[in-house]
């Protein structure tokens, strides 16, 4: 997710395969040739629930991200 001001919190659950290519996509060029990369990435993703999406100011974000994670208990 990105910031943009005086944006409201408006985010969607992804596919981890789609995080594992948004990750790739802002990893800095030079660890791209790193042949252990992908291998990072996808473990980084392999458990997690993933998200995009804009989002406003970061108290708004806490709060909801605060939400998310107790949703899953």
């Amino acid at each position: 997710m990105h910031h943009v001001r005086g944006a409201q919190w408006n985010i969607c659950r992804i596919p981890q395969s789609e995080a594992l290519l948004l990750r790739l996509k802002n990893t800095p060029r030079e660890m791209e040739d790193s042949p252990n990369i992908i291998d990072c990435l996808r473990s980084a993703v392999s458990s997690a629930m993933c998200y995009t999406g804009v989002r406003g100011e970061a108290g708004e974000t806490a709060d909801r991200v605060i939400e998310l994670l107790s949703d899953l208990r």
